[in-house]
């Protein structure tokens, strides 16, 4: 789905495939979220999280324009979220140390705004609000307040030996769930730190290099 699909082609795309096809922006339309217009795929399942976003910045400088305007419209929505309410969230895709066991914090579920589900597609109750994963990668990747309050959100998830929770509940309560999504991510976090916030692969670069490979359609509001 939108998000996830032009971050998987991505991977192929590096093999040589022709993903003209993934990186469009078909079957989507439009939703106003806290003043921002944004596009939402129409198709079931939309998975909406900031984790492909997130992905795409420090591993591939953002895939192409299009998916790098879209990328800060989402990050700006969750932005004006907290300055708005004073509610610190980042949507995200997680485990949970509960049942489901698995939830997707979405910035938007169709037209429906800030809905969290499982895979299956349910309304969760309860539902993790910080991401220590993508918290930490949105806060490396941008340089504001949000940012910095999302990367100071983070501080006390640590284990003695084990890596990383998952993040954190709207009560502050520890998201337990260790795996391994969460702490790969933030092993790649580092290394995007290390070098010096320069992505792993240059993707626009690589796009505008290859005949086979369009730079995506333009998103239009």
């Amino acid at each position: 789905r939108l998000g996830y699909e032009q971050y998987s082609a991505s991977g192929m795309a590096l093999w040589g495939m022709d993903v003209t096809d993934s990186l469009d922006y078909d079957f989507t339309n439009t939703v106003e979220i806290q003043g921002e217009t944004l596009i939402y795929d129409t198709r079931p399942r939309p998975f909406y999280t900031s984790d492909p976003f997130v992905l795409s910045r420090i591993e591939l400088g953002g895939i192409d324009a299009s998916f790098l305007r879209l990328s800060d419209v989402f990050y700006q929505i969750q932005r004006k979220r907290w300055e708005q309410t004073g509610e610190l969230m980042v949507a995200a895709e997680d485990s949970l140390d509960k049942k489901p066991w698995f939830a997707y914090n979405n910035v938007t579920w169709f037209d429906d705004p800030w809905r969290c589900v499982a895979f299956s597609g349910k309304t969760i109750g309860e539902c993790p609000v910080i991401s220590t994963k993508n918290a930490l990668g949105f806060s490396v990747i941008y340089d504001d307040p949000y940012a910095r309050a999302l990367g100071e959100s983070v501080r006390g998830v640590e284990t003695e030996s084990s890596g990383l929770y998952a993040g954190r509940y709207a009560d502050k309560r520890l998201n337990r769930s260790l795996n391994i999504n969460t702490n790969a991510i933030v092993l790649e976090i580092l290394l995007y730190l290390k070098r010096d916030r320069r992505p792993f692969i240059d993707m626009p670069q690589l796009l505008r290099a290859s005949p086979a490979i369009s730079d995506g359609s333009e998103v239009t509001e």
